[in-house]
């Protein structure tokens, strides 16, 4: 976790001056808006290494001094085009935005590896998973509902259970 303590040792080792000047209540405040966007705006997994801990500390320190100069840029896209069109009785009401740039992309790019993934998780790779469900209790002579699952497991409360093949 970044402390006021660590964050002078690094901004002193960089030699960042600007940092030196400001006050422990300023430096603790950058560091808490600092903390509070990363959580805010990058979903973080939960368990670090001492490694990635280092790159979230000094993605913390690199915000911490930015919005200690200048309040959080908060990312916004403006409007870009808005197009209505009527077939028939259907009125259709569409707006085009343009894409949001990142306003701290070294932050960004320290924090990426850090990022829960939002692929499969790695147990299931290279397998054919397998879900069903009825969509109305099947009559027990129903050769699928009394064979199971592939695996042969058995519907929970109408739900099939997951099956990796």
């Amino acid at each position: 976790m970044a402390s006021v303590f660590d964050a002078i040792n690094w901004c002193a080792a960089r030699g960042y001056t600007d940092w030196t000047a400001l006050s422990i209540d300023q430096k603790t405040a950058s560091l808490l808006q600092a903390q509070d966007y990363i959580l805010a705006n990058y979903q973080l997994r939960v368990t670090l290494s001492s490694g990635e801990q280092t790159r979230l500390d000094t993605a913390t320190y690199l915000l911490a001094r930015e919005f200690a100069a200048r309040q959080p840029t908060l990312l916004q896209s403006a409007p870009v085009k808005e197009l209505k069109e009527q077939v028939g009785s259907l009125i259709t009401d569409t707006t085009y935005a343009a894409a949001p740039t990142d306003a701290y992309p070294q932050v960004s790019g320290l924090l990426a590896p850090l990022l829960v993934s939002a692929s499969r998780p790695s147990a299931w790779n290279d397998r054919l998973v397998v879900l069903c469900r009825p969509p109305v209790p099947a009559p027990v002579s129903d050769p699928v509902s009394s064979a199971g699952a592939l695996d042969g497991s058995q519907p929970q409360n109408g739900v099939w259970i997951a099956a990796c093949i």
